[in-house]
């Protein structure tokens, strides 16, 4: 029996006695379980060790609760299990201790003949780990025993029995002399486990971690629901047709996220073979719409082995997100039974998403067909924004009372439990009950109620709050009684200030708290906790809520538990779980000293090296003012000083520009550069530093100090590598940087060479290349020759990729270009006015390449004397982008002073003047006195007042 494939967690339950296996138990907390953790952790699992009697005595362990915890823990565990036989049978519960808990007896009906039997919880633990079902990952420990030692005929017949019982079951079986023996049987047994359930892989990338945050999120959340036919009718009737997204909407503690994952798990098992890709806001740190797309264009690109990167730069992202939309389902090749994919996108709780996010500008406003996007959200912002643009809604009804009623007696039924009829009409008549989540929680909160007698006291209660988040103060009531307010207390602080919630292990740490008291917590509360990734966190936030209430009620107590998780983190060993949650820790701490000098140890600053990771690191640099940061880059500088690789100061100097700081960047990287003429660079850090200098050249626009730099990684590449995909890319990067200072035949020239070889680039990218090389050659006024490679490039993308797809439209708009360059305006209008549908129809109306289409087609009729027309079009233009940018963006007014332009060439020059005397002072504001766009509004705005003084 193999864990299941989506779990990140080792959960081993240790049966044994006591005080017969001291010294084993020393060797395998000490010795084995150590190894054990640092392997799984070397694999992304989380290792924990349970033994709910190592620690505590047998008189101890004689409450009414230890056989059935003991249980449910193995439960948990299951089906990872070891039991060590020593020299004594253990504690023999009976048959009146095991009545005690006639639930226990429900659950577990084979316990009343163990203990008529008189057999001891040792054995019961065994039987329900591995003797009464079969179970491949359970394994037997015989400690070879002295016969001198079993004073007990009866003791030792026992013993014996229960060893015949454990071979003739199948399991594993082994015996051992010494607790060093049984340190290695162990070891190998659960390393072999590791083998076989988790084997050795690269670390996870991103989309995966993702991936597993979601589905994890989402199993939680369907445990809790109830199926309403009508949801699941709306969503696959919009997922069959073609119109606009679906929005489902309610208040809170309706089930929505329930419903979500309902909908994706459901709609995924019917078809299993579809592209389905969810996103709960509420699931993982990321609560930005950068995520959600990151996250959709990752898939993507896994999807259809995309060759583009995704972007790194908001505004980028934001820009190409919906032609990433696009791509789904336009190429030939990834069609499905004849027709093109659909991808379904389900984007759950848009009302937690922070900053502007809500205002939903970054969501397209136009979705394509092939697309069909679900969004579920509260009242508030995000829904009054997304109703202007008239999409679909289904509004979240409550339950009804026969719902409620229905779904209280089959919870109850599941335990065995009833309520009488005066009680059931009570809960299921509660307005506050039509909430499925204040529902269920008091229907957990009863069923865990001891007193029938009670009962109804119990329940009048509960529901005498007025909310949920009076409801789940009594909850934390209740626990308190249960298992201590302290203990309570500090687990669920710990959780609370956790970025990405708390293992076992960690809890136990932090807190200092026993094995048994944890289990025992964290049984009660299985509920209300959701794991991911074998770390704990809430299940919904009316119990973090109620929680802040509670214990944390100020400031001062928020801050101080995000510095004692921050302080635990800070003695961790260096890894990514410590970059993942000591510096969020200061920075929620608001500690800025300890964040600085969080960032000033090298050996954590270099585990943002990954590109994954340095969005994240950019974000912790805001919170810093720009002299505290060239403080940091220094300090990170002068302490990687004795690092002769170099490395860690180049990828300094990365992050440093990737947050544009470049001064910062060139000051390392002049100085690594310094050092770097005295030593014999390997060839991957010569190269990373020459490449790091390029690209900051680049991005400064500083083309002529970019170049000689660019030629040297080409150099190099090709010395050490020969033709390669590496190399094609450095000679795409070359000619790009002597587009820069407009040496195009350079340019040309260079990528020309790349692409003789560029079979070993994908042919996307070889595509892009030879669309380089046509406007490259058309700066040299070779206006034939370019258009022809123009055109031999969009055949070639519409016979691989098909005409409607994203590339084949921008190379469509690149040859009217051209077209319009050299004057050819009839062809120019054919293919403008042919791919214009298209761009609307799966880029929507308000997209930058609309844009680009209708600007095209304004300068046609422009240059033609077409004026009215040119009028309307750039008006078409005005009113569009004002509504997508606002009426003070660069676009609009670059689009207000075209219609000036357009007046001008009609003669109509006051309108021509009013028009530049408006919107000239704008554009100088936001780009320069000294930008080209300025200097040449500033020409025209002269021409139309030389013209006015002629006339006057």
């Amino acid at each position: 029996m193999a864990a299941s494939q989506h779990s990140n967690e080792l959960r081993l339950f240790v049966s044994s006695t006591f005080r017969d296996l001291q010294p084993e138990r020393e060797q395998l907390v000490k010795k084995v379980f150590p190894r054990i953790r640092k392997e799984c952790r070397a694999r992304g699992v989380e290792f924990i060790e349970i033994d709910l009697r190592w620690g505590i005595t047998e008189e101890e362990s004689r409450t009414g609760k230890t056989i059935r915890i003991c249980l449910e823990e193995i439960d948990r565990c299951r089906p990872y299990f070891i039991g060590i036989i020593g020299s004594r049978y253990g504690w023999v519960p009976g048959i009146t201790e095991i009545e005690k808990d006639p639930e226990m007896l429900e659950h577990y009906p084979w316990l009343r003949e163990f203990a008529e039997q008189e057999k001891s919880i040792i054995e019961m633990e065994f039987a329900h780990g591995a003797v009464l079902r079969k179970n491949d990952s359970a394994f037997f420990y015989e400690q070879q025993q002295n016969p001198l030692l079993f004073k007990e005929r009866k003791q030792a017949s026992e013993l014996d029995a229960l060893k015949h019982t454990i071979q003739s079951s199948g399991a594993s079986y082994r015996q051992f002399a010494s607790p060093e023996e049984l340190g290695e049987q162990v070891l190998n047994d659960l390393l072999a486990l590791l083998d076989r359930d988790f084997p050795v892989r690269q670390n996870l990338t991103p989309l995966e971690h993702e991936r597993i945050e979601h589905e994890a999120y989402a199993r939680n959340r369907r445990q809790s629901y109830v199926a309403n036919p009508e949801y699941y009718d709306a969503f696959v009737k919009h997922l069959a047709s073609d119109g606009p997204p679906l929005i489902f909407w309610g208040k809170s503690g309706l089930g929505k996220s329930a419903l979500m994952a309902y909908l994706a798990h459901e709609y995924q098992s019917q078809n299993p073979n579809a592209f389905v890709i969810q996103h709960f806001i509420g699931a993982a740190e990321g609560s930005d719409p950068e995520d959600v797309m990151r996250q959709v264009m990752g898939e993507i690109k896994e999807r259809y082995n995309l060759s583009e990167e995704i972007p790194s730069g908001d505004n980028t992202l934001r820009e190409e997100f919906p032609v990433w939309l696009a791509k789904v389902g336009q190429n030939p090749r990834l069609e499905k039974a004849g027709e093109p994919e659909k991808l379904i996108i389900l984007i759950d709780a848009l009302n937690q998403l922070t900053g502007i996010a809500p205002e939903m500008h970054w969501l397209p406003d136009f979705i394509p067909a092939n697309v069909r996007l679900v969004l579920s959200t509260t009242e508030g912002v995000p829904l009054d924004q997304l109703r202007k643009r008239q999409w679909q809604e289904l509004e979240l009804q409550p339950l009804t009372e026969s719902d409620r009623k229905r779904i209280a007696e089959e919870f109850l039924d599941r335990y065995s439990k009833t309520l009488d009829a005066a009680d059931l009409h009570l809960l299921a008549a509660d307005p506050k009950s039509s909430s499925p989540l204040f529902l269920r929680t008091v229907l957990d909160e009863l069923r865990i109620f001891g007193g029938h007698s009670a009962l109804h006291d119990h329940l009048e209660d509960y529901l005498a709050s007025k909310d949920e988040r009076e409801l789940f103060q009594k909850v934390l009531a209740r626990m308190e009684h249960d298992h201590g307010a302290e203990t309570v207390g500090s687990i669920l602080t710990a959780i609370w200030a956790s970025r990405h919630g708390l293992s076992e292990s960690e809890l136990m740490e932090i807190t200092g708290m026993s094995r048994m008291a944890l289990s025992q917590l964290m049984i009660a509360m299985e509920y209300h906790l959701m794991q991911r990734e074998g770390y704990h966190t809430f299940f919904h936030n009316y119990l973090r809520e109620a929680i802040e209430l509670r214990y944390l009620p100020n400031d001062a107590a928020r801050k101080a538990a995000h510095t004692k998780l921050a302080g635990y983190f800070s003695k961790r060993e260096y890894s990514p779980r410590r970059r993942d949650e000591e510096p969020w820790q200061w920075r929620e701490a608001g500690d800025l000293d300890a964040l600085f000098r969080c960032f000033a140890d090298p050996d954590l600053f270099t585990l943002f090296e990954s590109e994954d990771q340095r969005y994240h690191f950019i974000a912790y640099l805001q919170s810093f003012e720009r002299d505290r940061i060239f403080m940091l880059a220094a300090k990170l500088h002068s302490a990687m000083q004795s690092d002769d690789t170099f490395e860690r100061r180049i990828s300094l100097a990365r992050v440093a520009r990737i947050g544009g700081f470049y001064d910062a960047a060139s000051e390392i990287l002049a100085a690594v550069t310094t050092l770097a003429d005295q030593a014999l660079l390997d060839y991957k850090t010569s190269l990373d530093l020459k490449r790091e200098l390029a690209q900051l050249f680049c991005e400064k626009h500083e083309y002529r100090q970019a170049l000689p730099l660019s030629e040297e990684v080409v150099s190099i590449i090709e010395a050490k590598d020969g033709l390669c995909a590496e190399l094609f890319d450095a000679m795409i990067d070359l000619s790009t940087v002597m587009n820069g200072i407009a040496d195009y035949e350079g340019a040309e020239r260079v990528i020309r060479g790349a692409l003789t070889f560029g079979i070993v680039a994908p042919k996307a990218r070889r595509l892009d290349a030879m669309q380089n090389l046509a406007v490259f050659i058309l700066a040299q006024d070779r206006r034939e020759e370019a258009i022809a490679l123009h055109e031999l490039t969009l055949s070639d993308s519409i016979k691989s990729q098909g005409k409607l797809h994203p590339a084949s439209l921008a190379y469509s708009m690149n040859l009217s270009a051209a077209l319009i360059f050299d004057k050819r305006y009839a062809d120019a209008l054919i293919i403008l006015k042919d791919i214009l549908p298209s761009i609307r129809n799966s880029l929507g109306e308000k997209h930058n390449w609309y844009f680009g289409c209708l600007e095209s087609l304004s300068k046609i009729f422009l240059e033609t004397g077409d004026y009215d027309q040119a009028e309307r079009t750039i008006m078409e233009l005005v009113t569009k982008s004002s509504q997508a940018q606002g009426l003070e963006s660069e676009r609009t007014i670059l689009y207000q002073l075209g219609l000036g332009r357009v007046y001008f060439a009609k003669g109509d020059l006051p309108r021509a003047f009013a028009a530049y005397q408006t919107y000239l002072p704008a554009l100088i504001l936001l780009l320069g006195s000294e930008h080209p766009i300025v200097i040449r509004s500033i020409k025209t705005q002269r021409d139309i007042a030389a013209a006015i003084e002629q006339l006057e």
